[in-house]
């Protein structure tokens, strides 16, 4: 009985500590851009890490401007490299006008980036990328 108490607790303990302080992540992304196909403004964002299934990540970005959300799915996980910066950021691939949610980083050593980019652009024309930088406040 003792034993089954304490492994309660440890439980417990362990839910706080994980749960105390949220972290939330904010992007104000300048541009027009997709995000898992769907077509989303500019504007101010908050970046929710929803979980993980196996090793893919998932996110949902939310326009509270706009009233609009996305869940950004099956992101593959990468590992930066000891000389890459961890900062929280948005990275895009652009090419014209358009721009597409190609990496979310979180601030730790973990990157999550998408399967693939639509190819939309010219045959000539070069692809470029929009790095936006997150925002981050412990708490909601």
């Amino acid at each position: 009985m003792k034993a089954i108490l304490l492994t309660a607790a440890s439980a417990i303990a362990f839910a706080m500590v994980s749960f105390a302080e949220p972290v939330d992540l904010k992007a104000n992304i300048q541009f027009p851009f997709f995000a898992q196909g769907v077509a989303m403004a500019p504007g101010s964002y908050k970046v929710v890490s929803i979980g993980s299934h196996g090793s893919f990540g998932y996110y949902q970005l939310r326009n509270f401007t706009a009233n609009k959300a996305v869940l950004v799915t099956n992101m593959i996980p990468g590992e930066a490299k000891s000389t890459d910066k961890v900062a929280p950021r948005l990275v895009f691939q652009c090419g014209g006008e358009t721009c597409w949610l190609s990496e979310v980083w979180t601030g730790n050593s973990t990157y999550y980036h998408a399967r693939s980019i639509p190819a939309r652009v010219a045959s000539n024309e070069k692809l470029r990328v929009a790095t936006v930088y997150l925002d981050s406040k412990v708490g909601n």
